[in-house]
């Protein structure tokens, strides 16, 4: 026994008095600790060893289920390249005879097993009966390329899987082999309650023992523990004790100077207060702390500013006076969901609510609601942030979302900050457009629409901008999702941050494949016409709606001697009229341009050779102005006609004199009686003038057909000109002349 008595805290430190009897060692109680050291000893290397047994046992299964996968996987590349399916499976049904193998899998890349062997318990007798299956469920494949065994000891079930990879022909597979580590934990448990309950007896023993003899040798130590105790509470209080051991003594002394340090940590603390208090009326955010029955225990100024509280008012108000709907129910059904957070396993939540300023203004806050250890009661800390400018900000990012998801122009945005670029967002009218979704899109690089086709023209524009990261115009040909072709007009323009470093690249896609065929027909049907102009004999000028030669075709220039070079965009209508007047027959009115109205006039053209040409001016049908000025040449018609007309003329003359001959042969002989040798030479005369006219008609006939066949059918021969004299001359006389 030891005496102990109180030293107030204002006395002095006074040295220890010795008693008569020196304090007794504790090396005697130590050798009691040595042997209590010992037994403990023991009971570490039992569970060392147990440990040991466990690690060997499993080592020894996880080789066996290994040994196991290798050779059904040797077995089944074996069965496979043979296409021996039968023999797989009595491979695998042999494998399945090993002991403590619970199912062989063989399964597909995609993981669908492909064959599947396993014990199953018959209904009737409960005996393990061998079951092979093909319909499984898809399993999950590992990660990696290589092979390797994995063990659930304390999972339930505790199995240990084994995985091997083959390659059969181009077609990857996996075996995996399980085995039921149920009896081996059976067995396990079993050895590891015989050890517990031998510890147990012994340590109970032990323990007994120890309290037996701390109990009179740790008395002073008890008295020391009460003062410990009672320091929080009497900051600067000592202590002294008598008849104690020397460690005693001097944990007496110690405490006595942590004492005198506690005060001064104390004074300390109360700063360190003060200074915190100072911190937290600084932030931004408003502090809340709140005790076990929902009362406001704690707030700084940003609160009272937040919520136009009076700080000193506020201590004691329930906290949903300005937080509505925050009460402890409320608050206790958060921190369950909550997540624990630090080394001491603090619980947080965090939350969206609304507040109120001043009793009656609501507004939008984000509340961290956080759980205080320590103390014995239950305390909580709320840090509440003002998110209405956030909200505002989220709000007008959905608007641009929203406005992208309703352009009807496809939208993508690729991520530079990612070595492959990939997509990171695609809106619905991509979707519409290409045909692939957003699943499909994200993660891939814009290229995958290029298909086969990456040597397009405008990639090389597209990789250049994007190197030189600036915005870019294209034309490429891409592919929807069925392999259709489309055109896509694609404009792409870079985004940066703050620090002007390139983070996306945006894209908008337009179909414009009815454009590029209505342009691609356009351009065909402008090459036809002007492959039909330049083959066209007659000439075309065309003006534009500034009255500017646009186009001459080779036939006009041919005819006038004027180049094309000279005219498409250097002359107007004026002097286009000017220069054709200059080369016209001056003698000749040279006529105006006529309207169009669907009549023609004509040229007489001198230079650069003597031309007669047909005139027509027509207007676009477009609309914008333009003329079409049309020239035939005419010059070998309008000689046909002259030489017809003359032709004519001569011809009416030939007509007119045997007709003569036969109207004035045939009045005399109506008139008048002549002898019949008379009649006859006049008859005879009628006949004759009646053949030439019929001649006539069949040269006019024979005139026509010549013309008709260019000259084929003249056939030349030498003829005395006496008897075509005779003729003549014998047409036109009468007789007694």
């Amino acid at each position: 026994m030891s005496d102990t008595t109180l030293v107030p805290a204002a006395s002095p430190v006074t040295a220890q008095t010795r008693a008569q009897r020196p304090p007794a060692s504790l090396l005697w109680q130590l050798g009691l600790l040595v042997a209590l050291a010992i037994l403990m000893s023991s009971t570490l290397a039992a569970g060392l060893a147990l440990s040991h047994f466990k690690r060997h046992m499993l080592s020894s299964i996880e080789n066996q289920v290994s040994a196991t996968a290798r050779s059904a996987a040797t077995g089944t590349r074996t069965a496979m390249d043979a296409d021996n399916f039968h023999a797989m499976q009595r491979m695998l049904g042999d494998l399945m005879q090993v002991p403590g193998i619970d199912s062989i899998a063989v399964i597909r890349a995609d993981g669908q097993p492909l064959i599947a062997v396993e014990w199953d318990r018959d209904i009737v007798d409960a005996t393990r009966i061998l079951a092979i299956r093909y319909d499984l469920p898809p399993r999950a494949l590992p990660s990696g390329t290589k092979a390797f065994v994995d063990s659930w000891w304390d999972g339930s079930p505790a199995i240990s899987s084994a995985w091997v990879p083959l390659q059969v022909r181009d077609e990857r597979l996996w075996v995996n082999v399980r085995a039921d580590l149920t009896r081996p934990t059976q067995a396990l448990t079993g050895a590891l309650y015989e050890v517990a309950i031998w510890v147990a007896g012994s340590c109970a023993l032990c323990f007994a023992l120890l309290f037996l003899f701390l109990r009179r040798s740790l008395r002073p130590l008890v008295e020391i523990a009460r003062f410990a105790t009672r320091m929080k509470a009497q900051v600067g209080e000592q202590i002294h004790v008598r008849g104690s051991s020397r460690e005693v003594s001097r944990l007496a002394d110690a405490l006595n100077q942590m004492a005198v340090n506690l005060k001064l940590q104390y004074d300390m603390i109360e700063q360190h207060d003060a200074e915190m208090s100072s911190v937290l009326n600084t932030t931004a955010d408003g502090i809340i702390g709140v005790d076990a029955r929902g009362l406001v225990t704690l707030t700084n100024e940003s609160t009272a500013s937040l919520f136009g509280w009076d700080c000193k008012r506020a201590i004691g108000r329930p906290v949903g006076t300005v937080l509505p709907g925050l009460d402890m129910a409320r608050i206790e059904s958060l921190l369950a969901d909550a997540v624990y957070t630090g080394g001491r396993g603090t619980r947080t939540a965090r939350f969206e609510t609304k507040g109120t300023r001043n009793g009656d203004v609501a507004f939008p806050v984000e509340v961290s609601l956080s759980e205080i250890s320590g103390g014995g009661a239950s305390r909580y800390a709320l840090f509440v942030r003002d998110i209405t400018e956030k909200l505002a900000s989220e709000e007008s990012v959905r608007l641009f979302r929203r406005a992208v998801d309703a352009s009807s122009h496809g939208v993508v945005i690729s991520s530079m900050t990612f070595p492959n670029e990939p997509i990171v967002y695609v809106n619905r009218a991509f979707e519409e457009l290409t045909g692939f979704t957003l699943a499909d899109a994200i993660g891939r690089r814009c290229s995958f629409l290029q298909g086969s086709e990456r040597d397009q023209p405008g990639i090389d524009t597209l990789r250049e901008a994007v190197r030189e990261q600036r915005e870019a115009k294209v034309q490429i040909r891409n592919y929807r999702r069925d392999g259709s072709m489309f055109w896509n007009e694609l404009s792409i323009a870079p985004v940066f941050d703050q620090d002007g470093g390139l983070t996306h690249f945006v894209g908008i896609q337009t179909d414009i494949t009815s454009r590029v065929v209505a342009q691609e027909a356009v351009n065909r049907r402008g090459e036809q016409l002007d492959t039909i102009l330049c083959l066209s004999p007659d000439g075309f000028v065309l003006f534009g709606a500034q009255r500017l030669v646009a186009y001459a075709n080779p036939a006009f220039c041919a005819m006038t001697g004027l180049s094309a070079e000279m005219l498409i965009g250097q002359v107007t209508f004026s002097q286009f009229e000017t220069l054709l007047r200059e080369r016209c027959d001056p003698a000749l009115l040279y006529p105006d341009v006529l309207m169009d109205n669907g009549t023609s006039d004509t040229l007489a053209l001198m230079v650069p050779q003597r031309r007669t040409l047909e005139r027509v001016i027509r207007t676009s049908r477009s609309g914008n102005g333009e003329l079409i000025l049309c020239y035939r040449d005419v010059t070998r018609e309008s000689e046909i006609d002259r030489m017809k007309s003359e032709f004519l003329s001569t011809a009416a003359h030939e007509l007119r004199t045997p007709m003569v001959s036969i109207l004035g042969f045939t009045e005399l002989m109506l008139h008048r009686t002549f002898p019949p040798e008379r009649s006859r030479m006049m008859l005879q005369t009628i006949h004759r003038q009646s053949g030439l006219i019929v001649n006539l008609v069949n040269e006019l006939l024979d005139l026509a057909r010549i013309e008709a066949r260019s000259g084929k059918d003249f056939n030349l021969a030498v003829t005395s000109l006496r008897p075509i004299v005779d003729d003549t001359l014998g047409s036109i006389l009468i007789p007694n002349d």
